[in-house]
């Protein structure tokens, strides 16, 4: 007989540094942000559509607002800037995708009806090539230089793509909430291989260990471990379990090798370590009651800024071994034979059909 899962209070951990950097508050629920590779830029999506980018500096000094625009019809689920900061791109329950100017958030290119469904993830995979994923499990590769309609697609989900991870600039893992995580690899035009039932809503993914290992977050609050391979083999089922987070684990992001910062739904910004597995440290909160939307981890590695609720807050990465006796809390492997868990509601969808081309015009 299986026994629940071990629930770790926050205070059993040292807290590290909190926030210094001045926090940003937003008029809506942050849904989505995106730190600037070379500027002291963030730009941040919102419940309402917004997006808007703001200058910060680690004087303490209040954030400046740059630009901001009503982006999306609806909610703003997606944003990232490009490898060169020269651009952003957007994706919202809309079904729109546009890409910005960085300086001046005017729209240079934009897609709408891009999907059947709400997109709710995104990634940019290189210069020319973005990947997308909607509400009803359908992942989408986009290439700037050939308008007029995704380059692939992939239906193997039936639920929504919560989180999309490139293994390299061709190969991607996406994880849904039906449970499963998928390998795409558009090189071959091919689904690769796709895991067995977790039981649980996959919620979010990072990679680790050189690439060779892959992080999955569930939505009961465990995290599980992946071998990550490039074909179909040992993607099957995870090869180890990390139980403590006491909600779901909606964001995660890899900071070195060996460790990923975590935002749950009960607001808590934790880092842990990989292999061996324990929890670091609580890296700072957001307002009792709103969870960690999302992550982004600033130039440099140092720290992270985390979105939850209608504030994003800054928080610096503390590589020091302070307190061991309390640090050192590894987790060891759950058993297999868990009961099954209950899935968490879809969320909510559009219905207009696709009919436009990729980045057919302007705003």
């Amino acid at each position: 007989m299986s026994t629940p899962h071990k629930q770790i209070p926050i205070h059993g951990y040292p807290t590290m540094v909190g926030p210094s950097y001045a926090p940003i508050k937003t008029e809506s629920e942050v849904f989505s942000l995106s730190l600037h590779p070379t500027e002291d830029l963030i730009t941040i999506a919102q419940l309402t559509g917004h997006v808007a980018c703001y200058r910060y500096t680690d004087d303490g000094a209040a954030p400046v607002e740059v630009w901001k625009a009503k982006r999306h019809k609806k909610s703003s689920r997606g944003v990232q800037f490009t490898d060169d900061g020269l651009h952003l791109v957007s994706v919202g329950r809309d079904r729109v995708i546009k890409k910005a100017a960085t300086e001046t958030g005017r729209v240079v290119a934009k897609m709408t009806d891009a999907h059947d469904d709400a997109i709710n993830a995104l990634t940019i995979m290189s210069e020319t090539l973005i990947a997308t994923g909607d509400d009803s499990g359908c992942v989408k590769f986009w290439d700037e230089r050939k308008p007029g309609k995704a380059v692939r697609e992939y239906v193997h989900h039936f639920d929504y793509i919560s989180s999309l991870q490139p293994l390299d600039a061709k190969v991607l893992v996406a994880t849904s909430g039906d449970a499963s995580l998928s390998v795409l690899d558009i090189r071959k035009g091919a689904f690769v291989a796709q895991s067995e039932d977790q039981e649980d809503d996959l919620t979010s993914c990072a990679l680790v260990k050189n690439g060779k290992k892959l992080v999955v977050g569930q939505a009961e609050g465990v995290c599980t471990l992946f071998n990550v391979m490039k074909d179909n083999s040992q993607w099957g089922d995870h090869v180890d379990r990390i139980p403590g987070h006491p909600g779901s684990v909606d964001t995660m992001i890899a900071v070195d090798q060996d460790r990923v910062v975590t935002g749950c739904s009960d607001g808590i910004v934790r880092i842990l370590n990989i292999q061996p597995n324990k929890f670091n440290g609580v890296l700072g909160a957001h307002d009792e009651g709103m969870g960690v939307e999302c992550l982004d981890l600033m130039r440099g590695g140092e720290w992270v800024a985390s979105g939850g609720g209608s504030e994003v807050l800054f928080h610096r990465i503390n590589a020091d071994e302070e307190d061991e006796e309390k640090r050192d809390r590894s987790h060891d492997s759950d058993s297999d034979d868990e009961p099954r868990k209950k899935k968490k509601g879809k969320k909510m969808k559009d219905t207009a059909k696709p009919k436009n081309a990729f980045f057919a015009g302007l705003d």
